[in-house]
């Protein structure tokens, strides 16, 4: 699924380099397999994947509404990290409504 997705991504002008990069970047921070079956895993590893494919392609705006629900702590702030690191990178603000102490940017 993410993989056809990507290729999406590419075929709407996203350059193969940058699709290729965010999604192994996400696979590794997310900690996905892609042989998993939805409906066969955890609430926590949905969550997971339904983030990859939101976060795989650059959002010039991305609302995200408890993004840490069902997430374990390592892939939280594995999480957190990434949106801290693009909004640094694109000069965006985004926060956490779960923790505020734990906002990627304020």
């Amino acid at each position: 699924m993410a993989k056809a997705f990507a290729d999406s991504l590419v075929r709407d002008g996203l350059p193969q380099s940058v699709v290729s990069a965010r999604l192994e970047r996400l696979t590794s921070l997310l900690d996905l397999d892609f042989e998993w079956r939805l409906h066969k895993v955890s609430d926590g590893q949905r969550r997971r994947a339904q983030l990859l494919l939101k976060l795989l392609r650059p959002s010039e705006l991305l609302l995200l509404d408890e993004v840490t629900t069902d997430l374990d702590v390592l892939s939280r702030q594995a999480l957190l990290q990434f949106l801290r690191e693009e909004t640094e990178q694109r000069g965006a603000s985004a926060t956490d409504s779960d923790d505020a102490d734990e906002q990627p940017t304020s």
